[in-house]
C-alpha cells in the first residue's frame, strides 16, 4: 500500500550556495532600455551639464540595482558615492562631495522635510558639477528611483 503525497505539503529549500554577483551595470539585463543604461554610465561618467539623473519604472523593473550599479562605477572611478535606500536618509548636515555621486532610492517616499532636504542637496551638487568645469571623471550629481504603479520597463530624466 502506497501512501499519497500531496504537493502542496512539501516546500523547496532553496541552498544560496555563492554569494549574489554585486549590482554592475554590465549585469543588468537591459531588455528595451539600453539606452537608459548607456545614458546613466555617461552621467556617472561626467558626460553632458545635467546635475541629476532621475530613473522611475514599475516594481521589480531593477531601479534598485541600477542605483547601486552607478554608486560601485563612480567609486571605480575614484569618485565619493553614497547610495540612500531611502530619500528620510538624507541628513540636512551631511556634506557635499566635491565631485562625487548621490543615489537616492524610493523618493517618491519622501515627506516635505525629506524633500526640502533633498532640493538642497541637488542644489548644492549642481553648483559644485558648474565649479568642476565638467571635467572628465569630475562628475558631480544626484541619481534618484521612483516607483510608478503602472510603467511597464525603465524609463530616464535628466
Amino acid at each position: 500500500m502506497s501512501i499519497p503525497i500531496f504537493t502542496a505539503d512539501l516546500e523547496q529549500l532553496v541552498f544560496e550556495l555563492a554569494p549574489p554577483e554585486p549590482p554592475r551595470l554590465s549585469n543588468f539585463l537591459p531588455g528595451r532600455n539600453r539606452e537608459l543604461l548607456a545614458a546613466l554610465a555617461d552621467f556617472v561618467e561626467g558626460a553632458g551639464a545635467e546635475a541629476s539623473f532621475f530613473v522611475w519604472g514599475a516594481p521589480g523593473a531593477g531601479k534598485t540595482h541600477l542605483l547601486r550599479a552607478a554608486v560601485a562605477l563612480a567609486a571605480e572611478r575614484g569618485l565619493a558615492s553614497r547610495y540612500c535606500a531611502q530619500a528620510p536618509s538624507i541628513d540636512a548636515d551631511s556634506e557635499v562631495p566635491a565631485t562625487g555621486l548621490v543615489a537616492i532610492d524610493r523618493i517618491d517616499e519622501a515627506d516635505a522635510a525629506t524633500a526640502a532636504r533633498v532640493f538642497t542637496l541637488y542644489n548644492a551638487l549642481k553648483q559644485r558639477r558648474a565649479r568642476s568645469g565638467r571635467e572628465p571623471n569630475a562628475a558631480c550629481g544626484a541619481v534618484a528611483a521612483r516607483g510608478l504603479a503602472h510603467a511597464p520597463g525603465l524609463g530616464l530624466g535628466l
